[in-house]
């Protein structure tokens, strides 16, 4: 067994437990994988930069990748855990640092230096907050993530998940990590769709009783509107609106945290 193939290679060799294969896939891993993503989240290329690229590598080697490699089933999900613990420590790092910004690479499209209002890159402005909200010391969104990436049948929709609904970056950037058009981008998150907010109901569902069930699945997997869901069950609209103000976004935050409510909504329609 080679150790070329990096994510998949190294899951084989451990459930093979063949260690001198695991040793030679995860060299390949951490070369062609996670240093081109540390250098990515760290920025610009000098001695001291070099240094933390390789501190951010080992530092998922040791603390990651033995979780990583338990709970991930496939190649696809072990190197987009692994890619997004590197920008969670980056992240991590650079506010305990107290250094002001976000990596551009983390927050939208750019080089690899840092944004400030001179350098800003297009993108929503509430994109870089919502990184830094998710992606660092939360367990109910690592939930929701790993939710979501089981989802996927390869690693272009791992990278679909992860940029566009995690990550919440424009359609132009994430397209471009994954090899596609726009228009090719969003036909595959289309048809994500339906088995990511499947999952979500299924996940939230013994939290409801029988009517708000189907009133979530309406709104959620159906992504129909409050008016019409009330037309449908003869219920009052405000009866729609009040449950998925106290049991299903209540619910929603009791299993994957607060800040997974932006990429929920964006999944179902209800936000760009």
């Amino acid at each position: 067994m080679s150790g070329t193939s990096d994510p998949g290679t190294l899951l084989e060799a451990h459930r093979a437990g063949d260690r001198r294969a695991m040793n030679d896939a995860i060299d390949s891993l951490a070369a062609h994988v996670l240093r081109p993503a540390a250098r990515r989240a760290v920025g610009g290329r000098n001695d001291q930069v070099d240094f933390q690229v390789d501190s951010l590598v080992q530092s998922v080697l040791a603390d990651e990748l033995p979780i990583a490699l338990e709970k991930c089933d496939s190649e696809a999900h072990l190197r987009a855990r692994l890619v997004q613990a590197i920008r969670n420590k980056a992240l991590d790092r650079m506010k305990k640092g107290g250094k002001a910004g976000t990596p551009r690479h983390l927050g939208g499209p750019g080089d690899d230096g840092y944004d400030d209002p001179a350098n800003a890159g297009p993108g929503p402005r509430t994109e870089a907050l919502a990184i830094e909200s998710v992606a660092i010391g939360s367990d109910a969104f690592a939930q929701f993530a790993s939710l979501m990436l089981t989802c996927v049948s390869d690693e272009v929709d791992a990278i679909l998940v992860n940029d566009y609904l995690l990550l919440g970056k424009e359609w132009s950037p994430v397209a471009q990590s994954c090899g596609l058009s726009e228009a090719a981008a969003r036909k595959r998150m289309s048809r994500m769709r339906s088995k990511l907010l499947d999952a979500i109901c299924q996940q939230i569902a013994p939290d409801l009783d029988t009517l708000d069930q189907e009133i979530a699945k309406r709104l959620l997997c159906d992504r129909q509107k409050p008016a019409t869901i009330a037309g449908e069950l003869a219920i009052p609209v405000g009866q729609v609106e009040r449950t998925m103000a106290d049991q299903l976004v209540p619910a929603l935050i009791k299993h994957n945290g607060k800040a997974s409510l932006n990429p929920i909504w964006r999944l179902v329609g209800r936000l760009k």
